[in-house]
């Protein structure tokens, strides 16, 4: 495992687990659809099936944007993942309501939906598998509270140590989220950052109050 010199007393790198190869996988086999809707938009054939093709179409959307979401902790609060997530919802609405009202006549509209859908999907799934950056984390009682003075500017969600989300916050346009996580029987807390490159990048954390997060763990760190 690979260690930053700069980082904290107690922290160390922990490389990120997320696989992008199937979402991108769902993502290609997605736009072969989407090729046959722009088809039947050019060609003005079989509009038995234009509905039903939008339907599977944007399913397939739905499952890429799914399998790429849940493979980052709290990615719903990224910009572009919340932007994706709304025009995929709209997309629904618009095929649900022109499909079974019904208002077949409207059915560009639909098109125009669902296929306005790739780019901001394209977006959104390129951002999470380019957000490289390596995780930091260090060993954490679940007893010990977190202390809101020693994150300034985040938003804590939970002050007790929980497998899942505990506070986060937007620097320079990034996401920072801080979670607890199970090693084994240790508990252990840790900051990934949604941006690309090699190291934590330790500028956006710089007004983290460290030494309130070390006073916590002191015991632990003792006991190692």
């Amino acid at each position: 495992m690979d260690s930053q010199s700069d980082l904290p007393k107690g922290w160390s790198s922990s490389p990120l687990s997320a696989d992008y190869t199937i979402t991108l996988l769902v993502f290609s086999w997605a736009l072969l659809p989407a090729a046959f809707m722009v088809m039947l938009v050019l060609f003005g054939r079989y509009p038995e099936v234009r509905l039903p093709l939008a339907a599977a179409t944007l399913a397939l959307f739905a499952f890429t944007f799914f399998t790429g979401i849940g493979q980052r902790q709290s990615a719903m609060r990224d910009g572009r993942v919340v932007l994706c997530a709304t025009m995929l919802t709209a997309s629904g609405l618009v095929l649900a309501t022109v499909w079974l009202v019904p208002l077949e006549d409207w059915w560009w509209a639909a098109y125009a939906a669902v296929l306005g859908c790739v780019p901001m999907l394209f977006v959104a799934m390129n951002h999470l598998a380019s957000s490289t950056a390596p995780a930091i984390e260090r060993p954490w009682y679940a007893t010990h509270r977190l202390s809101a003075e020693a994150l300034p500017g985040w938003r804590v969600v939970s002050g007790t140590w929980t497998q899942g989300e505990m506070a986060w916050t937007m620097e320079e346009g990034t996401l920072l989220v801080m979670a607890g996580r199970l090693d084994g029987e240790q508990t252990r807390l840790r900051i990934e950052a949604f941006a690309p490159g090699t190291t934590f990048p330790m500028a956006l954390v710089s007004k983290v109050r460290w030494k309130a997060l070390k006073v916590v763990a002191a015991a632990l760190s003792e006991e190692e």
